[in-house]
């Protein structure tokens, strides 16, 4: 059985914005009855779906595997119904898949609306954290999707196949191609970028890494704009100049393998978001501050690559 929906509306006009006006109402009550539909027939798992789609549509899965991408897959509007209609070779269940969605924040933007939530599929024990799907209203003033976004791990998919043996119209896309698309988009609607980091950096506030080890403690979290810093502190080293720089080397090796491999952290980055460590000593001075990038996960995928190639 399917459990019922607890909605919490969320209406963002803009970035820059707080005050709801009647025809951002009006959007978001087209936004609910489009999200209502959508979410009806994802619980039926009906190709009926089909028709909520826009045929220049973008629709994405992608798997993560730490800072790897292992799949990525990108389908048109038209790709997609032609599976769902059984026309094309490949009915990939990954994107048909029977759904669940929670935490849900609808959000409006000119005259697109949307919604990011946390989609799970029993039919293929799938969850996605970061789920988001836009529609656009169109000429005949129907919204439908224009964007779909599902992104998961191995460790979430319970044993299931990552490759979809796609065909050949819709095959899974390079890894740069896909990147330099989807960084693309990103970049021409912030919004996206921003709110989705946002509901990330609350789920990590809500998750703290507690006690590190014997000699670190973890003091402090703060989320401001696209930047994501951690405190911690070194309960038994009192700063010294001498070794200080040492330090920092050391400690940056470990951090880089800790933030490129937590999916929650490099989403962070993907999203072009920042990730700081400020270290104090046990008098609770400043030793120094680290910044985690996308330059030092790809540094150490290849380091890792080379090793297993070896």
């Amino acid at each position: 059985m399917w459990k019922l929906l607890t909605v919490n509306v969320v209406v963002a006009l803009s970035l820059m914005s707080s005050v709801v006006s009647a025809a951002a109402v009006a959007r978001l009550s087209e936004a609910e009855k489009s999200f209502s539909e959508f979410t009806e027939l994802a619980s039926l798992n009906s190709t009926d779906i089909a028709k909520l789609y826009a045929d220049d549509a973008r629709i994405e899965f992608i798997v993560m595997d730490g800072w790897s991408l292992i799949q990525a897959t990108m389908l048109s509007g038209t790709q997609y119904k032609q599976r769902l209609s059984g026309k094309s070779a490949d009915t990939s269940e990954l994107f048909n898949a029977q759904s669940e969605f929670r935490d849900i924040d609808f959000f409006t933007n000119g005259p697109r609306i949307g919604f990011f939530a946390v989609r799970y599929s029993h039919q293929n024990c799938v969850t996605d954290d970061q789920y988001f799907v836009i529609f656009e209203r169109g000429e005949d003033n129907q919204y439908r999707i224009v964007r779909e976004r599902i992104e998961t791990a191995p460790n979430n998919l319970c044993g299931q196949k990552t490759a979809t043996n796609a065909d050949a119209d819709a095959a899974p896309v390079g890894v740069a191609n896909f990147n330099y698309a989807a960084q693309n988009f990103e970049e021409e609607n912030p919004f996206v970028a921003q709110m989705t980091l946002d509901k990330i950096a609350k789920q990590l506030e809500n998750n703290p890494p507690g006690q590190l080890d014997a000699n670190t403690e973890f003091v402090g979290f703060l989320h401001q704009d696209s930047t994501i810093t951690y405190t911690h502190r070194l309960s038994q080293y009192q700063s010294n100049p001498k070794y200080n720089n040492l330090l920092k080397h050391v400690t940056k090796a470990s951090l880089v393998r800790t933030t490129c491999h937590n999916q929650r952290l490099v989403q962070v980055l993907n999203y072009q978001g920042e990730i700081k460590y400020d270290y104090q000593d046990k008098l609770n001075a400043d030793i120094f501050e680290l910044e985690i990038n996308t330059q030092d996960c790809d540094k150490l995928a290849q380091a890792e690559s080379s090793k297993t190639v070896k």
